[in-house]
């Protein structure tokens, strides 16, 4: 009863389209193990391409981001270039007009001392008019303002110059950072490339929208699975081998006690025969002894005599 009762259970817990035996079963469940391990070793190459990949991802995505963020400075550097242009114009407007200035009241200055000499009708040597309506009054050129101010709109000129070569050197750093990162970015794209190439290299049974991109969850997913299955297939079979186990043993006790039972059976066939053997020569030898009785009789008669058997 306990070895019918095993050998349900092993039964029962074995998977199904396996062999009838259970050693056969039992090679088959190693195979299947065998193969499942082959399989998790493939979906952990796998999860190392898919560490490698959301790596190049991430760094690709803040690539991304930097030249998004320098696209962006790069427009404010072209829109401050173009105010900075135009107040440069207007600056270097200024500056002239205030540079002229400056230098005419430098020469009025010069000829306060000939304005006395001036006469109606001849030509001003510094303005060429021919008419000298200040000769008559006191005037006084205001050579220090002019200069004061001509001063300052030279300042203005060369800050705004500084300005402008600071802007052009912000300009070619951003388009060296752009040209850096782009130069990145169109590695990072051939490393993506790469990592898909050997995924469908390890993978060529899987499509890439199978596996949703190694970035997805799904090679995590797949590889817990694996794990799961193969832990359970290891889990059946150590039952299995217990139950084996068992089986046997229950098996060899069965077939000990089916030998003793044999040889049992065996000697009490033989002590039976024995039997039948004894009780028929015992019954040969009471009718001999009959026989023999009956001729003694039968010669001791004439005298008087008779033997019987005794009980």
């Amino acid at each position: 009863a306990e070895l019918e009762k095993s050998t349900q259970l092993f039964n029962r817990e074995a998977p199904e389209a396996y062999a009838t035996t259970r050693q056969d079963l039992l090679e088959k469940l190693n195979k299947d193990i065998e193969n499942l391990a082959a399989q998790e070793k493939n979906f952990r190459q796998l999860q190392a391409f898919d560490q490698e990949y959301r790596q190049i991802l991430e760094q690709l995505a803040e690539v991304g981001d930097d030249l998004d963020t320098l696209e962006l400075r790069q427009e404010t550097i072209d829109f401050e270039m173009l105010m900075l242009t135009e107040e440069k114009e207007a600056m270097e407007n200024l500056f002239q007009f205030k540079q002229a200035v400056f230098h005419q009241q430098q020469k009025i200055e010069s000829y306060s001392d000939d304005r006395a000499t001036l006469e109606d009708g001849q030509p001003c040597p510094l303005c060429f008019s021919i008419h000298h309506p200040f000769r008559e009054h006191d005037f006084k050129p205001f050579v220090s303002d002019a200069k004061r101010e001509f001063e300052a709109a030279k300042l203005a000129v060369e800050q705004v110059e500084a300005r402008k070569n600071a802007l052009l050197q912000r300009n070619f750093e951003v388009q060296s950072k752009q040209n850096h990162q782009g130069n990145l970015l169109n590695k990072l794209r051939l490393q993506v490339i790469e990592c898909e190439r050997k995924f469908q290299d390890a993978f060529p049974f899987s499509t890439w929208e199978d596996s949703e991109g190694v970035g997805g969850g799904w090679v995590t997913e797949k590889l817990a699975a694996f794990e799961q299955l193969l832990a359970d297939q290891k889990s059946t079979r150590e039952s299995l081998l217990e139950l084996h186990r068992k089986i046997e043993k229950q098996e060899k006790e069965v077939e000990k006690l089916t030998r003793q039972v044999r040889e049992t059976e065996f000697e009490l066939l033989q002590a039976e025969q024995n039997l039948k053997h004894s009780e028929h020569i015992l019954n040969d030898l009471q009718s001999k002894f009959a026989s023999l009785n009956e001729e003694l009789n039968s010669l001791v008669a004439k005298y008087g005599y008779r033997f019987g058997m005794s009980k």
